[in-house]
């Protein structure tokens, strides 16, 4: 441990670099980017890395000889290059001595919390890192006086650094360490910065006003941290069956703040220009995030001015993408404008839910600048494009309804595995656009089902399989004639797997999923008969509504019906888990 303590100093080259980077930055250009959590590339990260994992390894063991180490490291007569490695070292230790740490937290925290006004901004920049290394204990304290004994002072240190105007460094360390917070509500043990975020944006929107140059986008990226948190589940909010839901994220952020959120950004959007490359994006992005948590009321007046401008933006670069086709001495443009565009035309659907109709109707050029973005080459544009077709297909599909014969070639194209996220929205469209296109998506079954039969019995992602298991099963909700020639046995056994490894699934996606699984084992039980217990997984493991139940037990009884004879031995060859929870749950017995 002393060798890597040594080596956890700067050295006189690092923080010549450093000062460099940092001039380069507050001149409005960035510096050498730095890839990862560790400040620098050298033998001080690779030790910094070393300590983490050793902390990992030798929890109890490690810690006296760090402790020891730190208290020599916060003599006052110390250089700062000491102190600031002695606080990298804290950082370092967090994730693997944090329980051998806890009786030590009442001195740790409020150290790091001090060394946020340090002279030095290299230290200064290590403890906002430090810091956010414990924000599942910091973050997880509940009581008010441990509240404001420690978490208030440590958030208000990091805002203060985030308006640091004399070191773009410290800026920077801050704006990392918010989002490194917000992320810690994903273990679910911990409300993260939730019952903060009302009291902090005001501060998070003073910076979106004040920072300039290469920090411009610093802000928005912690806002949007911090408002994603937010759609994780509360601890208190953890949904058991037979509970009531959890509430919303709407309900999580405050009427006051949506109306700051939205009047800030809004006045940002409309003071930059078009071809604001370096600016445009990050407003764009941060408005994408705080859809999720607004109502149709609070867009009421923003919502044609936001689908007009994305249009717009659309438009441009698929300009300037068809010149370059046209012109090879042309430089292929950049494509993030078009991206963001299409992610807050998708989100602003969601918002809008029904009344998404209404204002697609008055704006006809929407959906044929849709179809023309299905034609660039260019994986994340695709992705946001079949986002927001399958949106648009959900709450204003009588705009879309005359171009889905176009619209589902260019699905098929994309029903492969060798991009799988294009694929996952590619098919959550197709499933979104099936439910409403009804019978009319007969002519169309030899094209898709081939493709998504032969996917599902592939080792996909979850989020794949998941997607193309929905999809298949509300194709068969409404044309389920036309689909079961395309699936067997092991392709049905599939489907259930993948419904039954899904959770958090979306009512309505559920809700159709479920009932298209029920049709197709009404209509094809022979199919069915082989995988059963899949089958009853899949309906048990679901949690179905008292509808849902009701639907399953009338199914199983169907197929017990139609097997005849048959049932009683089928019946008999599943768990007795299973035969004892078809009868509690559904009344189905042998």
């Amino acid at each position: 441990m002393p060798l890597l303590f040594q080596k956890l100093l700067f050295t006189d080259s690092e923080i010549v670099i450093a000062l460099a980077e940092e001039q380069a930055s507050s001149r409005g250009r960035r510096g050498v980017e730095q890839d990862d959590e560790w400040a620098e590339r050298s033998v001080r990260k690779a030790c910094a890395g070393s300590v983490d994992a050793l902390a990992a390894l030798f929890e109890d063991e490690l810690l006296p000889h760090v402790l020891a180490m730190l208290n020599e490291t916060a003599q006052s007569n110390k250089p700062w290059q000491v102190l600031e490695a002695g606080v990298l070292a804290l950082g370092a230790i967090a994730s693997g001595c944090l329980h051998a740490l806890s009786p030590h937290m009442q001195v740790v925290m409020p150290f790091l919390v001090a060394n946020t006004s340090h002279q030095s901004p290299f230290v200064r920049g290590t403890a906002c890192w430090s810091i956010s290394r414990y924000g599942p204990w910091l973050l997880g304290i509940t009581d008010e006086a441990g509240r404001a004994q420690f978490v208030s002072p440590a958030l208000l240190a990091l805002l203060g650094c985030m308006a640091d105007a004399s070191s773009p460094r410290v800026c920077d360390a801050a704006c990392s360490a918010f989002s490194l917070l917000a992320e810690c509500v994903d273990d679910g043990t911990c409300p993260g910065l939730a019952p903060y975020v009302d009291a902090l944006l005001p501060h998070l929107l003073s910076c979106v006003a004040s920072y300039k140059g290469a920090t411009a986008s610093l802000p928005y990226d912690v806002i949007i941290a911090v408002l994603d948190s937010l759609d994780s589940p509360q601890p208190e909010q953890r949904h058991e069956q037979g509970s009531e839901p959890p509430r919303s994220p709407a309900q999580v952020l405050s009427q006051t703040s949506v109306h700051t959120l939205l009047s800030q950004l809004f006045a940002k959007w409309n003071a930059l220009p078009d071809n604001d490359m370096r600016n445009l994006p990050a407003v764009l992005e941060c408005l994408t995030s705080v859809m999720s948590h607004v109502s149709v009321a609070d867009m009421a007046g923003f919502a044609p001015t936001v689908l007009e401008r994305c249009l717009r933006l659309i438009q441009a670069d698929l300009a300037a993408l068809q010149q370059a086709a046209q012109d090879p001495s042309r430089r292929v443009p950049d494509t993030d404008l078009m991206e963001c565009a299409l992610d807050l035309l998708c989100a602003l659907a969601d918002v809008l839910k029904e009344a998404a109709a209404q204002l697609f109707a008055g704006t006809p050029a929407a959906v044929p600048l849709l179809c023309e973005c299905l034609k660039v080459q260019n994986v994340s544009v695709l992705l946001s494009t079949f986002c927001a077709i399958g949106n648009v297909a959900k709450y204003a599909f009588a705009q879309l309804q005359p171009v889905v014969p176009h619209i589902i070639p260019a699905v098929k194209e994309h029903l492969n595995e060798n991009y799988q996220t294009v694929c996952t929205n590619a098919s959550w469209a197709l499933g979104e656009i099936a439910l409403r296109y009804g019978d009319s998506m007969r002519p169309f079954i030899p094209m898709v089902l081939p493709d998504l039969a032969r996917l599902i019995n592939l080792n996909l992602s979850k989020a794949l399989a998941k997607s193309v298991a929905i999809c298949i099963a509300r194709i068969a909700l409404v044309v389920v004639d036309a689909v079961t020639p395309f699936l067997n046995g092991k392709t049905i056994a599939c489907v259930c797997l993948s419904l039954g490894k899904t959770r958090n699934l979306d009512a309505g996606e559920k809700d159709s999923a479920l009932r298209g699984l029920c049709a197709v084992i009404s209509h094809s039980p022979a199919a069915v008969a082989s995988h059963l217990p899949y089958v009853c997984h899949a309906m048990l493991i679901c949690h179905p509504s008292a509808e849902q139940a009701q639907l399953f037990a009338q199914t199983l009884r169907g197929f017990a019906h139609a097997a005849g004879p048959q049932w009683a031995p089928l019946y008999d060859a599943l768990p007795p888990g299973t035969k004892r929870a078809l009868l509690e749950r559904f009344g189905v017995g042998p």
